[in-house]
């Protein structure tokens, strides 16, 4: 049964044990739950008690055992990879531990994580998620490791030689997530003719872009008038889709 992270830890344990019991209309608002007990027997796919006990006037009276299946965590995630990678979330270890959740669909509060730190620079870091004792809905004690692909804290990438209308997200990986993001421009970017030479391209909110100038960024040239023909006007060299700084402290923009 997929966990709806909308709902907290009690509600989706009431959800599992109506979906096991299709007679019970089992909520918060009519019935109250105990603490879950380990259960097993010969037989029964259920690995959890938990005494439920009903409200006051709310359509239930009294108290009952009822069985339910908490899962493993290593059984809910066996289609997640052991590798993932957390680029644009590694401001700090909280934030990689909400990417993680979000990616794997898990209640937070349910959940341990070893300790671990956020590396200066790119590195490989092991964590361990570990349901805490007392969960509603996952088995207690039930583990899944994985290893995190921390990127470092500027995605760098540059052009040399000579290349023709430059669209800076697209030459960065088209990425998806928030993060810090340069551009070095070590040759010449030149116009196609018609378009601008270097566009940025449209990143996600929350990314930090900028364009390091270290060559020539050069919009096409306009054309020479005559006796009797007005010239017309060059084109751009930079278009700025989206917000970024750019350091032409060693380089040349010509449009």
């Amino acid at each position: 049964m997929k966990i709806n992270l909308s709902l907290s830890p009690m509600r989706n344990a009431l959800a599992m044990i109506n979906s096991k019991n299709p007679l019970l209309n089992l909520n918060s608002n009519n019935v109250t739950l105990g603490t879950p007990e380990a259960y097993s027997k010969l037989g029964e796919a259920a690995n959890t008690r938990i005494l439920v006990t009903a409200i006051k006037n709310k359509g239930y009276s009294g108290s009952k055992w009822i069985k339910y299946i908490r899962w493993p965590l290593a059984s809910m995630m066996i289609w997640q990879s052991t590798s993932v990678d957390v680029t644009g979330y590694t401001a700090s270890v909280e934030t990689i531990k909400a990417r993680l959740l979000e990616l794997f669909g898990l209640l937070a509060s349910e959940i341990e994580f070893s300790t671990f730190t956020v590396p200066n620079g790119t590195a490989d870091v092991n964590v361990t998620l570990t349901v805490k004792p007392g969960s509603l809905v996952y088995l207690p004690g039930s583990q899944w490791s994985m290893k995190i692909k921390i990127p470092a804290d500027v995605t760098v990438n540059s052009t040399t030689g000579t290349a023709v209308a430059i669209n800076v997200y697209t030459a960065m990986g088209s990425p998806t997530y928030p993060g810090k993001y340069k551009y070095v421009v070590r040759g010449a970017i030149n116009s196609n003719g018609s378009g601008v030479a270097l566009d940025t391209g449209v990143f996600p909110a929350g990314c930090e872009l900028t364009i390091v100038n270290q060559g020539y960024i050069r919009g096409f040239a306009g054309k020479g008038g005559n006796y009797n023909t007005a010239g017309s006007a060059g084109g751009d060299a930079v278009k700025c889709s989206c917000d970024c700084t750019i350091d032409n402290t060693a380089g040349y923009i010509y449009g």
